[in-house]
């Protein structure tokens, strides 16, 4: 299959794709993340606060334990035990984090370098297989009461195989062969993510009285179910937009062609912005992480208290807002001023949530943090956009196996920092560590700002380009028809 290519202005697709299928694959598989993940985090602190309470050694965890509202007493001896349970809960969360992120690392630049050769579904099943190897485990975890050192087996595990994010890598990828470079891929990509968090809203609100009806188990069942519903949509249904090639899968220039996709000459400005860019999802990216990771136990611990219920409802609330407000604003937005003002706004609106969440002293103030970041959606999506825009149709794998890599070393160095700080602040502080991601979400907006200052710099460069004559139009026209050959 020839690559996708704009000719005579008109963009021509790599393959012809049911509508809807590969926006249906991206859901069902981050369905299942959202079901997994919510139930993992709350039955370490469960786990945690049974065995502060002397419970866990005789006690089944399968969902019957303490999933009422521990804070019905404030004696001092609750609330000690509460605080532990959150200590230790984050450095076990700390602790299977790292185990996938690190060997995520190296496949995700792998994987996501095969699929510009090999074909982009291989991206989209090899970790779909992990995460499902990974459900297993914890299943088995949740229902025998075995060591939790074996989830850090399951993470390890899902991480060589490249987990969600290497999916996530190929899905985009794909996504670029099928669309037209500029507004439509920009809307696309904000569409996929749209759908995304209305599936995060209607899956937590539901995985929260799962959770209360029917314990850890069988939420971590549905996951797996929507796992293998992924592997046969993409194996049956969705056609392949690269035509595989006889290069070796494994060699070192898969491993450096992502390091070359970021770092080789281009014209304009093009390099500087590719690499402001990359630095500043690496700063949103840490923080939105940090984020997902202490929400939870921020929220079950003093003085909020929230239970399995209550957390579903405030995510359902919060991700219903900002999901609706991406969508109506998205288009009005891009229509007047650039997709990297449009990050800009987001990360500002990002600020206004995270200041609003480390200040909160009632339900009240968290339940409005999210809408102070009625636009916190947009900047994940405006950095991948525009970075699509400034490599080549045969580089985006490599471009987003990039940027999910940078996603891993994010939750690696994220977390570290994050559950670190939250640790050592919780008896006196908890939401400090809030304000300390304000901050660098600060430092990601004045990247954003600078990237947008060269973009400009390189518009006006090229509108005051001497026009060539006829004679060198042609010359540049049959060079560049030489090089498309080569």
């Amino acid at each position: 299959m020839a690559p996708s290519v704009v000719s005579g202005g008109e963009f021509k697709p790599r393959v012809r794709v049911r509508t809807g299928l590969l926006e249906l694959i991206v859901v069902v598989t981050y369905a299942g993340l959202v079901s997994y993940y919510p139930t993992i985090q709350q039955y370490l602190f469960h786990r945690m606060l049974d065995e502060k309470r002397e419970i866990g050694a005789s006690h089944s965890h399968n969902g019957t334990s303490s999933l009422g509202n521990s804070c019905y007493n404030n004696t001092s001896e609750e609330q000690e035990a509460e605080e532990m349970a959150e200590r230790e809960s984050a450095e076990w969360l700390l602790y299977i984090g790292l185990s996938n992120a690190v060997p995520g690392i190296f496949s995700t630049l792998v994987i996501g370098a095969i699929t510009d050769s090999r074909g982009r579904k291989l991206g989209m099943v090899i970790p779909t297989v992990g995460t499902m190897i990974k459900m297993l485990l914890t299943m088995l975890v949740v229902k025998l009461n075995w060591p939790l050192y074996v989830l850090l087996i399951a993470g390890f595990l899902d991480g060589c195989l490249g987990s969600f994010g290497t999916c996530f890598v190929a899905a985009l990828a794909y996504l670029a062969d099928v669309t037209e470079p500029g507004k439509t891929r920009t809307f696309r990509i904000t569409i996929v993510q749209a759908l995304n968090g209305v599936c995060a809203s209607a899956v937590s609100l539901g995985t929260g009285y799962f959770i209360r009806a029917a314990g850890f188990f069988y939420p971590l069942v549905v996951a797996l179910v929507l796992f293998t519903l992924v592997v046969f949509l993409v194996v049956l249904f969705l056609p392949e937009t690269v035509e595989p090639s006889d290069d070796p899968i494994m060699s070192f220039n898969r491993l450096t062609s992502t390091v070359k996709t970021y770092i080789k000459p281009r014209e304009g400005n093009k390099r500087p912005q590719l690499m402001l860019l990359l630095l500043a999802y690496l700063l949103l990216e840490m923080v939105l992480i940090g984020k997902g990771v202490l929400s939870t136990l921020f929220q079950m611990g003093f003085p909020f208290c929230w239970r399995s219920v209550k957390l579903g409802i405030w995510s359902a609330v919060g991700t219903t807002v900002q999901v609706s407000c991406m969508l109506l604003l998205l288009r009005p937005l891009t229509r007047c001023v650039h997709e990297n003002v449009v990050g800009v706004f987001g990360l500002l609106s990002e600020i206004g949530e995270l200041l609003m969440t480390g200040l909160a002293v009632n339900d009240v103030m968290l339940f409005f943090a999210p809408i102070a970041g009625f636009l916190s959606s947009m900047p994940a999506s405006m950095i991948k956009s525009v970075s699509s825009l400034l490599v080549g149709p045969n580089e985006q794998g490599s471009l987003f196996a990039g940027i999910s890599s940078i996603q891993l070393i994010c939750f690696t160095f994220g977390s570290s920092l994050f559950n670190t700080v939250y640790a050592s602040t919780v008896s006196s502080f908890p939401g400090l560590v809030y304000l300390v991601m304000s901050c660098l979400i600060f430092l990601t907006c004045v990247m954003m700002g600078a990237v947008e200052v060269l973009r400009r710099k390189s518009d006006q460069t090229a509108y005051f380009q001497p026009i060539p004559t006829v004679g060198e139009d042609s010359d540049v026209a049959n060079d560049g028809d030489v090089a498309d050959n080569n």
